[in-house]
């Protein structure tokens, strides 16, 4: 039974980070730093991966090296929260079956996005949440399954290669005219900011750093990172990166505890992870509802007591799978018609050069030794998924609110 709540009580809030993007400030030993958190989503085409280059080079006349390229890179707000009346409208609006939630997805193509929580965008103190934690997943139905973790556990570019940590000037700009190598721009005021991680990266997974650069050993590593709010209402301020004006804002009134996911990812890696995240909320959200009984059924239980005449298993839990894979399909229906090859890096992210794209020095790579990314430290190992991790970094640049000067 789920604890009653008043009207004017706050929901916890999980700002989550996915994908290629710089974020920062990064943690010291101070207990606080000043907000915002930024991030900055790092524009890409199809490329050739340096990597490639580097090791067919080595290998000269016997080289048999794959080719691994760097895919296109989306920048998306998806979310299970419904939007406002007076919001922008999704770009997207997706429900796999009857038993799924819906997600709501915008695609925020050079933007610069400001949250504002309660009406107010005023920034306030970052605290970091350190060291090893219990995973803590979140509280109530429709919240996905995420583990918070330390901050200390997600990649930071000041030990990857201390060198290469700083972002470019003028990155985090708000002035019209942004570097082209932005795609989107991510500025929270305040919050707890915590690692974080999910399906197959739930738990910190051991990773390297090849070539190395900096530190040569570090903790096992979560792809993600998450500011924790707590709020009522949720307005996130959107401006061009191009021209400066003002465009139309997104808004949501929380009801329950839930999770908005920035992500700039290969498109094919995150209708993966949307698809994942929805089966394994639909069935918690089926399962709540089963508990709970009564002549209120949900439409998740309804479904799952209908093929129940169709999936004879001995338990309800086996009824309920079955229901869900039934409707949903196995992952290898799900990803037969994405035009990628999921194993394209195997034991390697690729996709993380796309940050050295944004941070100074680059002449230091002309030396040939090649650009570090998260490699996995054992022969045979392999990500078994989308395997996109994010990169603390540091900025010169003064943040600056546009949204606190309304």
């Amino acid at each position: 039974m789920m604890a009653t709540r008043t009207r004017n009580e706050k929901r916890n809030l999980k700002v989550v980070f996915d994908g290629v993007i710089a974020v920062g400030p990064g943690h010291t030993d101070e207990a606080t730093r000043p907000g915002p958190f930024f991030g900055v989503m790092a524009r890409s085409t199809r490329r050739l991966s340096d990597r490639t280059r580097r090791l067919r080079r080595a290998k000269g006349k016997k080289n048999k090296e794959k080719a691994l390229y760097i895919p296109m890179h989306v920048p998306t707000i998806f979310t299970l929260m419904e939007p406002t009346k007076d919001s922008r409208p999704p770009d997207q609006v997706l429900q796999l079956s009857p038993v799924h939630p819906r997600w709501y997805l915008w695609h925020p193509f050079r933007e610069r996005l400001e949250f504002r929580f309660d009406g107010d965008g005023t920034s306030g103190p970052l605290a970091y949440l350190r060291g090893p934690q219990p995973t803590l997943v979140g509280h109530e139905i429709p919240t996905a399954p995420i583990a918070i973790h330390g901050i200390d556990q997600v990649p930071d570019l000041r030990l990857i290669w201390p060198e290469r940590s700083v972002l470019l000037d003028g990155l985090l700009s708000a002035d019209p005219g942004v570097n082209a190598s932005v795609m989107t721009q991510v500025l929270v005021p305040y919050g707890l900011v915590a690692g974080a991680g999910t399906l197959d990266k739930g738990n910190p997974l051991e990773v390297v750093f090849d070539p190395p650069r900096g530190l040569p050993k570090h903790d096992a590593l979560v792809p993600n990172a998450a500011v924790m709010v707590q709020a009522n209402t949720i307005e996130i301020a959107s401006y061009s990166l191009d021209t400066g004006e003002r465009l139309d804002s997104i808004k949501f009134r929380m009801r329950d505890d839930a999770e908005i996911w920035l992500s700039n990812g290969d498109p094919s890696d995150v209708e993966i992870d949307m698809d994942e995240l929805a089966k394994q909320v639909a069935e918690r959200t089926a399962q709540a509802e089963g508990k709970t009984g009564g002549a209120k059924k949900g439409k998740a239980q309804q479904f799952a007591e209908q093929v129940n005449s169709t999936f004879r298993f001995e338990s309800p839990e086996q009824n309920l799978r079955a229901a869900l894979e039934f409707y949903h399909g196995s992952l290898d229906e799900v990803t037969s018609g994405l035009a990628i090859d999921h194993h394209r890096a195997g034991n390697v992210d690729i996709d993380f050069e796309l940050f050295y794209t944004l941070t100074k020095n680059a002449y230091l790579a002309l030396d040939g030794r090649g650009l570090p990314v998260p490699r996995r430290p054992r022969p045979g190992d392999e990500f078994n998924g989308p395997n996109c991790y994010l990169a603390i970094c540091d900025t010169l640049d003064k943040l600056f609110l546009k949204s606190q000067d309304r």
